[in-house]
């Protein structure tokens, strides 16, 4: 009885059923000057590290108020691997210790100047980039966001149906290519209708404590045991 007691008490500790699907980060870029290295996220749920969006070697930090913003794209031509493999936005989520994560949306507004590149391509590191989740060519000099047609902005609302679920980190890139001019920007805009709760980009999902493996219970149900022996001992 004392064994089942232990190894119950351990259980009980150590699993935890996942939350549901709702923001795990979230940036708002009301204010920032554009060119800063990286942008912090400004909400991290629980058992989720702080997040940040950052640049692909291939493109500079640029000047634009409520961005974070950059030139040097690729002038012209489609995209391709091997042309735009280092132009894009970074947005890395990360689990903390002990937890995993299900990803199941990723949202962020997405701006242009005249010159700016006109193809966007989203891919995530659960495949190493390869398969892209969404692509748009877009043309009109404005704020969008990649998905759904929402507040002006067409956004990259994507229900991703569980990518990266079991990982402690994922990330996902927003690439640009076909731009006028190496002068042209690209940017994710915090100027306008947020997509959630005041967030110009943000990743949904849940985060589930990793449970141990059978074996690990036991050990740890043995440890409790002993533990809760060794206090009987001592109040005998």
């Amino acid at each position: 009885a004392d064994m089942k007691r232990a190894i119950f008490f351990a259980l009980t500790i150590l699993v935890s059923v996942a939350a549901r699907a709702d923001m795990l980060l979230g940036w708002d870029l009301t204010n920032q000057a554009g060119n800063a290295a990286s942008a912090m996220s400004d909400f991290s749920a629980a058992n989720i590290d702080v997040g940040y969006i950052t640049r692909g070697t291939g493109i500079s930090a640029s000047n634009r108020t409520n961005s974070f913003s950059a030139s040097s794209w690729v002038v012209g031509g489609g995209w391709t691997e091997a042309t735009n493999e280092s132009s894009y936005f970074s947005f890395i989520i990360t689990a903390a210790e002990g937890y995993e994560l299900t990803i199941t949306n990723f949202s962020a507004r997405i701006g242009r100047s005249g010159t700016g590149p006109t193809n966007y391509y989203l891919a995530s590191s659960y495949d190493n980039f390869e398969t892209p989740l969404f692509t748009t060519n877009r043309t009109v000099q404005a704020s969008f966001s990649l998905g759904n047609v929402a507040g002006g902005h067409y956004q990259l609302g994507l229900s991703i149906g569980g990518v990266g679920s079991g990982l402690s980190t994922l990330e996902f890139r927003v690439y640009g290519a076909s731009a006028g001019s190496a002068a042209g920007t690209s940017y994710i805009d915090g100027g306008g209708t947020s997509i959630a709760d005041g967030m110009d980009a943000a990743i949904f999902g849940s985060v589930t404590q990793v449970v141990p493996e059978p074996s690990s219970l036991v050990l740890m149900g043995l440890a409790g045991f002993a533990l809760y022996s060794a206090r009987r001992r001592y109040q005998s």
